[in-house]
């Protein structure tokens, strides 16, 4: 069974590790190089318990010959706490196809499906709305950040997967990732209305108001 630490937690749902503070996955195998440089920097004896701890657990995936089997979905209902969530997925609507560069998806779709840009090149203007087959915005998370298990999949971003939890236990972590969503969007709201208001205040051209005049007495 494997032993929790504070450097690297179980993705029990595919049998993997992962670093809790980069968020993605790392092969056993690939414990001692991955801490042993920045920005972790574990003593050799630190990297020495994390395989101690992990080499009790016998079910875990090891290198890269044990993920040859590894199904990645091409959408998951949930998302994995575990692993980094990312707001900024184009996806391919013909296939389903999902990167995080834009120059990936075109080259994808001239590639894959034959799409040809009606633009020309150049930059197109700010008033000029491009027309294009693609989705942008999409939550998507990956395995790996690169080689086999780099894709990115479709998530839920509202809906944790919690292996082995009950159904209260789901609906406080569901309640939680509402909860996180409406602050950040609280703060971004915020961070507007500071950034206009402090734009008023330097901007000297802009007229005050005048102040209204003091009613006469009778």
């Amino acid at each position: 069974m494997f032993i929790q630490s504070t450097s690297i937690i179980l993705v029990e749902n595919i049998d993997l590790l992962a670093c809790k503070s980069c968020k993605y996955c790392i092969f056993p195998t690939g414990l001692d190089r991955h801490f042993g440089r920045k920005p972790h920097s574990l003593s050799p004896s630190e990297r020495t318990s994390l395989l101690i701890g992990v080499e009790k657990d016998a079910s875990l995936i090891r290198n890269k010959a044990g993920i040859k089997n590894l199904e990645i979905p091409p959408s998951f209902p949930f998302f994995y706490l575990e692993l980094a969530l990312y707001r900024d997925g184009i996806k391919c609507q013909d296939c389903g196809y999902i990167t995080r560069n834009t120059r990936s998806i075109r080259d994808h779709y001239s590639e894959v499906h034959s799409w040809e840009n009606p633009r020309k090149k150049g930059r197109p203007s700010k008033s000029t709305k491009e027309n294009v087959p693609w989705k942008i915005e999409i939550p998507c998370q990956q395995y790996f950040p690169k080689e086999f298990g780099s894709q990115y999949f479709l998530v839920n971003p509202k809906k944790p997967w919690v292996a082995g939890a009950s159904r209260e236990e789901t609906g406080f972590l569901e309640e939680r990732a509402s909860s996180a969503e409406s602050r950040r969007s609280s703060r971004i709201s915020l961070r507007s209305r500071i950034v206009s208001k402090t734009s008023n205040l330097e901007n000297p051209k802009r007229k005050a108001r005048r102040p209204l005049p003091l009613a006469r007495p009778d």
